[in-house]
């Protein structure tokens, strides 16, 4: 059976359809994969900062918290922050932070 150019057209027209909705499937996994890994990532790092200052924070002393990291200091250095003399160290001891995390807020 021969099929006319304008079946032709309707049948690539609907595999286009079903491809475009298996790809907003897959990109729908993929960003609830990437939300449910950056998840865990904060859940880890809560418990590491739980475990290394031995108290559980409250929201008030979470916010004391990063305000402590993040405070701005002057140094015969430069300008810094805890956080990034942190960042430093873990550096200096062979650690390679992920980039793209960072630049894409995660």
């Amino acid at each position: 059976m021969t099929d006319t150019l304008q079946e032709r057209i309707e049948k690539l027209t609907k595999q286009q359809e079903q491809l475009k909705a298996r790809k907003r499937q897959l990109l729908a996994r993929a960003g609830q994969q990437e939300r449910k890994a950056r998840t865990r990532r904060l859940i880890q790092l809560g418990a590491v900062m739980e475990k290394a200052l031995g108290i559980e924070l409250d929201e008030r002393g979470r916010e004391l918290l990063l305000e402590q990291l993040t405070r701005t200091h002057h140094g015969e250095q430069g300008d810094y922050t805890r956080a990034s003399r942190i960042i430093e160290e873990l550096k200096a001891d062979g650690y390679e932070p992920d980039t793209k995390q960072a630049e894409n807020g995660n």
